[in-house]
């Protein structure tokens, strides 16, 4: 999957490494920034995301072997295993408006798309698609982004084939 997208999109081991590390680093940023301090609840002795890697850099991703012989996929550009939980509350106007409830964002459009099995990894480029079309909006009137980083071509071949800013995802 991830190796087919890097292959398709023309992504080079370099330019994912380059996207990985520049993702541990935005994170551990706001982490340390407290960012998703309001956001976030300890469990046990786990306070704070432990996935972003402090210590990496591109020489040690350089190091790395890929996952498959011949292939630019390393685990440099994929995620780990790792376990976490989320919850997310969504409200009408009306029930922001009867609780004082302030948003933090807007939900514009709901759906559910697919991709071929053999490229699911590559979904998020087609719904993208679909919901702006939908929505009647733009990239460019999104704030901020979230693309499953599985695996660094994932994120790269959705902002090559959407033109957004990669400073907003």
């Amino acid at each position: 999957g991830a190796q087919l997208i890097a292959e398709k999109w023309g992504i080079g081991r370099r330019d994912m490494e380059e996207f990985a590390l520049t993702s541990h680093q935005r994170a551990i940023r706001a982490i340390d920034e407290g960012r998703f301090a309001r956001e976030t609840v300890a469990y046990g002795d786990v306070t704070v995301d432990e996935g972003p890697r402090r210590d990496t850099t591109l020489e040690k991703m350089a190091g790395l072997r890929p996952v498959v012989e011949g292939g630019t996929i390393t685990a440099a550009c994929s995620s780990q295993v790792s376990d976490g939980a989320a919850a997310l509350l969504i409200a009408s106007e009306r029930a922001v408006a009867e609780h004082g409830l302030t948003p933090r964002a807007r939900v514009h459009h709901l759906s559910v798309r697919g991709e071929d099995p053999i490229r699911m990894l590559s979904a998020p480029i087609p719904a993208t698609a679909y919901a702006l079309k939908k929505t009647g909006l733009t990239i460019d009137a999104i704030d901020l982004v979230e693309i499953n980083e599985a695996f660094a071509p994932v994120v790269l071949a959705w902002l090559k084939e959407t033109g957004a800013d990669p400073e907003r995802v």
